[in-house]
């Protein structure tokens, strides 16, 4: 209704809208009550004062705000659990550089280098330069959420 469509400011009852956006996707609580799961995206309509705005990805965690909204505000809130659980690897290598691969991608960087943004897991690491031969071959190693993994090669002219 028009009415609807109209704020009416400074009316203390009026509601909020809430916008969570999630990467890749999540469950969404608002003061402990549910309001959606499996979603990128969630509107929700909020009564005005503070509240506990919390969005859990089944296997990479949760975040939490306290936010406070205001009558009629429109609040946007995002968080991308990739990004916040990611960890790294520190690659070096002993006599000479060589590019970087992990799990058989082209990193196009050269060692020594940290690679960032991995999913938490087990990755391959290997390492390429014409001419050269890399003792041991690729190298699996494990990566943690916010954590930086540290691998070295050695490598020598074939």
């Amino acid at each position: 209704s028009l009415h609807d469509a109209l704020p009416i400011w400074g009316a203390p009852s009026t509601p909020g809208t809430l916008s969570v956006t999630v990467s890749p996707f999540g469950a969404l609580t608002v003061d402990g009550e549910a309001k959606g799961q499996n979603q990128k995206e969630f509107r929700v309509s909020v009564k005005p004062g503070r509240h506990t705005v919390k969005v859990v990805h089944p296997t990479l965690g949760a975040h939490e705000w306290n936010v406070d909204i205001d009558p009629g505000q429109d609040k946007s809130l995002s968080y991308d659990f990739l990004a916040a659980a990611s960890g790294s690897i520190s690659i070096t290598s002993e006599g000479g550089w060589a590019e970087i691969y992990i799990d058989g991608e082209a990193v196009h960087h050269q060692t020594p280098w940290v690679v960032t943004g991995l999913t938490p897991g087990k990755h391959e690491v290997s390492l390429v330069r014409q001419g050269f031969t890399v003792d041991g071959g690729a190298q699996t190693v494990t990566v943690s959420a916010g954590q930086q993994a540290k691998v070295s090669f050695t490598i020598k002219k074939k």
